[in-house]
This record gives C-alpha cells, sequence and structure tokens, in this order.
C-alpha cells in the first residue's frame, strides 16, 4: 500500500509505504524497478535504484496473492496519471488486478473486494 496516512484500513495489508503524494511517484518508480529486477526484464524507469522497502514490496508483490492496486486520489492531474501508469505496470508485471475507484464507491468498492478475496481464500 502506497498512501499519505498510516490508517488501520481493517484489512490485510502485506506491506505499506506512507509517504507524502508528492513522493508517491518516485516510491512506485522504485517498485517497478525492484520487480524488473527480479523478474530479469527491463525497467519501465530509468535512472532509478531501488530502495530496500521497494524490494521488499516487490518480492511480497511477485510472490503473493490477492493482490490489487486501487487509484482513486486526483485522477485528473499528470502527477496521477504517472501514478497510475506506474500502477498499471506493476500489476501487468505481478499478475495485480488494476483499477479505479470513484469517490462514492471507495468504501463500498474496498470492502466488497477484501470480503470476495477473503473468500477465495
Amino acid at each position: 500500500m502506497v498512501h499519505a496516512a498510516d490508517d488501520e484500513l481493517l484489512m490485510p495489508i502485506a506491506n505499506k509505504i506512507i509517504l507524502a503524494p508528492g513522493a508517491w511517484v518516485r516510491a512506485l518508480a522504485e517498485v517497478s524497478v525492484a520487480v524488473a529486477e527480479a523478474k530479469g526484464v527491463t525497467a519501465p524507469v530509468s535512472g532509478i535504484s531501488a530502495s530496500d522497502t521497494a524490494k521488499r514490496v516487490a518480492a511480497s508483490l511477485l510472490s503473493g496473492r490477492n493482490k490489487a492496486f486501487c487509484w482513486q486520489r486526483g485522477r485528473r492531474s499528470p502527477p496521477s496519471w504517472t501514478v497510475a501508469s506506474l500502477g498499471a505496470v506493476l500489476c501487468a508485471q505481478t499478475g495485480a488486478t488494476f483499477g479505479y475507484l470513484g469517490a462514492a464507491a471507495t468504501a463500498l468498492a474496498v470492502t466488497w473486494r477484501m470480503q470476495r478475496l477473503r473468500k477465495a481464500d
């Protein structure tokens, strides 16, 4: 999870990256580099090294089940599209589900999805 606040989400979260929104692009870029390095493929970004945290997140994404990237915050701003693009790349590389959530649907959609994922276990 990449988020600005370390809230209790009442659902299992394998890893958290808690940063100001302005640092999200860099954090996701580092995770995408770590995933690419682990898979032995070309990274979608250059000039960035993966931090230890990014490597832990990448390992979790590559080995875990029930992975999702849900995006809502500021969907119209250019940095937002960069975050969403990196999220889509990470999903393609790790087999995670990618999706957008509308503001009103956030709580309901996440709750519904997590209940379905728990039933699948």
